[in-house]
């Protein structure tokens, strides 16, 4: 669920909606998603197998957040 073109920043509220929907109808939901550790958390409780962070957003020039990135990896 993108929810910006030009960044791909995926569309959280939509994401996390739809990964409670598909998980409940027993499909295995890979979720793509920021970096945000709270809502990573989030995804998994809703049903997530897999939650998969970007590093960056794709048209930026910002670094990536390696210290969100080893805590969602533990």
């Amino acid at each position: 669920m993108i929810g910006d073109q030009a960044t791909l920043y995926p569309d959280v509220q939509a994401t996390l909606e739809a990964t409670g929907v598909l998980a409940k109808e027993g499909f295995t939901v890979l979720a793509y998603t920021s970096d945000d550790i709270v809502y990573a958390k989030r995804l998994v409780d809703a049903g997530a197998a897999a939650v998969m962070p970007w590093a960056r957003p794709s048209a930026a020039g910002s670094d990536q957040n390696t210290a969100n990135l080893r805590i969602l990896a533990r």
